[in-house]
């Protein structure tokens, strides 16, 4: 739908022949007679085009069946990409939802597998490299990149560690495909030929004014057909024919949307080598609005340009925001690109952050090289890490850093992983920590994560706890969806372990709570989340939470609690002198979470103003 988002517009132009003697009105009137027995399936939502996506014109338009002003009936199906969803999602409407996330890591080592029939030893080798490679490893979840990854482990038995150079390596692997009978200069000359035609167009796509195009007429290459007709046969682009009305027309797209990317960072770097004016022009229509959607596009340039690189950090400064939401994102995507470049002399073009956030594998080996090279050492007053054991070294540097010592908070949530050498993983992690010396392990604010999916052997792991009780801080434990026998077996061999914090979620607690006690006087926070507590379980939580406790942080979401009982528990928990997050009653009679309480706030409970009132 590139023209109208108006389903009889579609369903006239693309399916019924010019010379029906059906009219709109009698089609619309059929639609209207059996609304319920109407499917409609809308597969590529992000495809269309922005302005046709929400032009006013027609009857039946997709964005009115979305959120059910029209054919509210029927059966609507929706496939998007992810930054359509929340547009789908809007206006509160009940769409049940399904993540494609692709290959489970056996999917994909049965994949790569495949990809060598005769050389089992070689796909093996490739998987043992993708285990250690984590953020290849998040990448390769996409069938078409473990495809990639595949031609150029063979071409090459090795793995790039940029980005840039995979997709480099992955363009010259398909090119040579298609023509191994040129030389070596002349396959650099017509491969970079191609891609720079096919880039521009690329480029126009992702910077189209009326919204971010992955897909492509074929008539927008007609300054380069050449290039569109040697881009198709080497496997750069893909074309797909679709009739509308009498013609017959021809869509072009690339294999995947990050390929665009690449194509269109070749053409924006040759663009800089021939007119830096002309660069800095289509730089500028990378704003607030869309740097991060350009994220892919940035990256690549910065990989392949130094130059290039130095201009988009000066860029990516001054499209910062001050807005708090917004600044940390910019400072993310700035350590990714000075990491792409390779070049730690433009680390002085990089906002000093007061905060860092490091969410993935990327964050932190980007943060890592960033510490490396920022001169003088930050002054950062707080940073919050995930990490897993891949990443383990990143944090190691980064705990080595000058940058740590004049930290007030490092917060590391380690995430324990599914291989089964859980001690040894938390040993690891010891050793790690231990890097801080103890002027400066006060600062460390250690959280250890298991989840449904961590193994861990018991034994080795509460030797862990207390060794590392001593390392940090403060030292918390989380746990999501285990059994009440594996959490109550770590319970107690932890006893005599003073944890900070303990986070529970869908964990049957029923009738078991007063079993924390032995863990409970140390906790200054506790977070029971859909752990199956009831009334009866509310004088255990009290009992374990005695008047003059610490405690400054309760959350018991997705819990049934009666109005009385809620009251009785508001009533006890008065007697806690620190405690900021109550819980009130809703309308349901269950449980949500309030907003901190100040100390005036506090006062107003105890003159007895009901939290439902807040």
């Amino acid at each position: 739908m590139q023209q109208s988002s108006c389903i009889l517009d579609a369903i006239f132009d693309q399916i019924l022949a010019r010379n029906t003697k059906l009219t709109k009105h009698a089609v619309k009137v059929f639609i209207d007679d059996h609304e319920s027995g109407i499917a409609l399936l809308l597969d590529g939502l992000d495809e269309i085009p922005s302005h046709v996506l929400h032009s006013k014109g027609g009857v039946y338009r997709v964005q009115d069946i979305l959120h059910s002003k029209v054919l509210a009936k029927s059966f609507v199906l929706v496939t998007t990409r992810p930054h359509m969803t929340e547009y789908v999602l809007s206006d509160d409407h009940q769409y049940a939802v399904v993540e494609t996330v692709g290959f489970t890591p056996q999917d994909r080592d049965r994949y790569i597998r495949l990809n060598f029939p005769d050389d089992a030893d070689m796909g093996d080798k490739l998987i043992s490299n993708l285990k250690v490679n984590a953020n290849l490893q998040e990448m390769a979840v996409v069938p078409i990149i473990s495809q990639m990854l595949c031609l150029v482990w063979e071409n090459q038995q090795s793995l790039p560690e940029r980005i840039t150079e995979l997709y480099a390596e992955f363009a010259l692997a398909l090119f040579k495909r298609r023509n191994k009978d040129m030389s070596g200069k002349q396959v650099m000359s017509n491969m970079m030929s191609i891609i720079d035609g096919l880039g521009r167009v690329a480029l126009q796509g992702l910077l189209d004014s009326s919204g971010e195009r992955l897909m492509f007429d074929e008539t927008e290459f007609q300054d380069c057909q050449s290039c569109l007709r040697e881009g198709c046969r080497v496997g750069f682009v893909q074309l797909e024919q679709y009739t509308s009305g009498l013609h017959v027309n021809v869509l072009v797209t690339f294999p995947h949307k990050t390929i665009q990317e690449y194509f269109a960072a070749c053409h924006l770097v040759k663009l800089l080598q021939d007119d830096v004016k002309k660069f800095r022009h289509q730089l500028k229509q990378i704003g607030e609005h869309n740097v991060h959607a350009m994220g892919y596009l940035l990256r690549f340039c910065c990989g392949r340009s130094g130059q290039a690189a130095g201009l988009i950090l000066d860029h990516i400064k001054n499209v910062q925001s001050e807005r708090l939401d917004f600044e940390k994102k910019p400072q993310m995507l700035a350590r990714w690109l000075l990491l792409e470049s390779g070049s730690g002399e433009l680390a002085a073009k990089l906002v000093r952050p007061n905060m860092v956030h490091c969410n993935s594998n990327e964050d932190l080996k980007s943060l890592n090289y960033y510490l490396q090279h920022v001169t003088p050492p930050l002054k950062c007053r707080h940073f919050y890490m995930d990490v897993r054991q891949q990443e383990l070294t990143f944090l190691k540097g980064i705990l080595l850093s000058d940058s740590i010592k004049s930290a007030d908070k490092v917060v590391v949530n380690y995430h324990l992983s599914e291989q089964q050498q859980g001690g040894k993983e938390l040993s690891l992690l010891e050793k790690t920590l231990g890097v801080v010396d103890e002027q400066h392990r006060a600062l460390l604010d250690v959280t250890i994560h298991i989840v449904r999916e961590s193994w861990f052997d018991l034994g080795p792991i509460s030797h862990s706890f207390f060794r590392m009780q001593k390392q940090t801080g403060s030292l918390s434990l989380s746990m999501v969806t285990r059994s009440p026998d594996e959490f109550f077996y770590l319970l107690n061999a932890l006893e005599g372990c003073r944890l900070s914090s303990l986070t529970l979620w869908d964990i049957d607690l029923h009738a078991r709570l007063r079993n924390v006690s032995h863990i409970s006087s140390s906790l200054v926070s506790l977070n029971l989340s859909g752990c199956g507590l009831v009334d009866d379980d509310v004088k255990d939580l009290m009992r374990i939470l005695p008047a003059g406790h610490d405690l400054s942080m309760l959350v018991l979401d997705n819990n049934a609690f009666s109005s009385n009982a809620v009251s009785a528990l508001t009533h006890h928990l008065r007697r806690l002198p620190n405690i900021g997050l109550l819980p009130s009653a809703d309308e349901r009679g269950g449980l949500r979470r309030t907003r901190g309480l100040t100390k005036s706030e506090g006062l107003l409970l105890s003159w007895g103003i009901p939290l439902a009132d807040e």
